[in-house]
């Protein structure tokens, strides 16, 4: 799941694996926006899955991350829809923890 919301913060709303494949590039620009630390956002670049990242930022404790990646979905779903409305996206684990949340009115 955490690439297919990486893909929506990217702004790419066909999310299919075959449509969009994880930019680890947006990821690590995203880490840095954050504050994360040249080895980590160097980290980020180089990961294999979208599920990988989340585990290097949740682990450094960057909640930043999270909350950039649902303001990035926000902003292009309002896009998407032309505005009119409020697009909350909040980023949970499987476990029910919330890494992240967002809310934009257009």
């Amino acid at each position: 799941m955490a690439g297919k919301y990486s893909k929506v913060a990217q702004g790419a709303m066909l999310i299919h694996s075959k449509n969009a494949p994880v930019d680890f590039g947006f990821l690590s620009a995203v880490a840095a926006e954050a504050g994360a630390d040249a080895q980590l956002v160097q980290q980020v670049a180089a990961a294999n899955t979208a599920s990988q990242v989340v585990d290097l930022m949740t682990e450094s404790g960057n909640g930043a991350f999270f909350e950039l990646l649902c303001r990035n979905g926000c902003t292009h779903c309002i896009r998407q829809t032309d505005g009119g409305m409020t697009v909350e996206m909040v980023l949970i684990t499987m476990k029910g923890r919330v890494l992240g949340r967002a809310e934009i009115r257009g």
